[in-house]
């Protein structure tokens, strides 16, 4: 059997709504052409936690076959700032936010003009005040990007829990020969053996971790219950 991706690494086509919008036949269109019996893989981070994309995905197709990788939040949240803070300002991040909803445009437009410096204060009150009842917006998301037994809970509940798989990028980086042949089994295909897998799209971080520690002191609490949840709900072995 065949193995096959798309042009690009993450579509985004099952999120943002101006690419929803062109259709499935268009969507198609942005894998190369294979033959029957090929499987092709869609890898979108952004699926997970924006809640149209798993119903959109099912409405496209419902026997789907779900991959997640979930990394430690604290270091997924700090991994975010950093790309946001190292990132600023952008042009090209501007002119995206232009057709963004309003929330996540007067959020980030400061800092894609340069109008203010990202700092972890900045996202971190905005998410508390969102989580709290006291805002509303899906954006920013260091936090509630990392906690996942929610964003597994509406695809288990499309798909079933034997299509949906979760992994963990610290048993990836560990093994991944054995993670990946792990992912084939899933989605129907066989192992693979003598393969090397370098690492890659490694970001260096600054030397300041502060926004790391401020990560951790104020979403201790909503990262354990969900590490708990996670165990209780799912049977996972949380590596964290």
């Amino acid at each position: 059997m065949i193995f096959e991706g798309h042009f690009k690494k993450e579509l985004g086509f099952f999120h943002r709504t101006a690419e929803f919008k062109k259709g499935f036949k268009y969507y198609r269109s942005q894998f190369p052409r294979h033959p029957t019996g090929t499987v092709a893989l869609d890898s979108t981070p952004d699926y997970m936690y924006l809640k149209d994309s798993a119903q959109r995905i099912h409405d496209f197709r419902r026997d789907a076959k779900i991959i997640m990788l979930l990394r430690e939040p604290v270091s997924r949240a700090f991994s975010a700032f950093t790309m946001y803070q190292q990132g600023c300002p952008s042009e090209r991040f501007a002119t995206r936010l232009k057709i963004a909803n309003k929330d996540v445009r007067e959020f980030y437009m400061p800092l894609a003009i340069g109008e203010m410096r990202p700092s972890i204060q900045y996202f971190l009150d905005r998410e508390m005040a969102i989580i709290q009842g006291k805002a509303a917006g899906e954006e920013p998301a260091l936090i509630r990007r990392g906690i996942y037994a929610p964003q597994i809970a509406r695809y288990v509940g499309l798909f079933g829990r034997n299509n949906v798989l979760v992994i963990f990028s610290d048993d990836l980086k560990r093994n991944p020969a054995q993670v990946v042949n792990r992912i084939l089994g899933f989605i129907g295909l066989e192992p693979l053996t003598g393969s090397e897998y370098p690492m890659r799209h490694v970001r260096e971080y600054a030397a300041d971790t502060s926004a790391k520690e401020e990560i951790a002191q104020r979403a201790a609490a909503l990262f354990e219950k969900d590490k708990q949840d996670l165990r209780d709900l799912y049977g996972l072995n949380v590596p964290w």
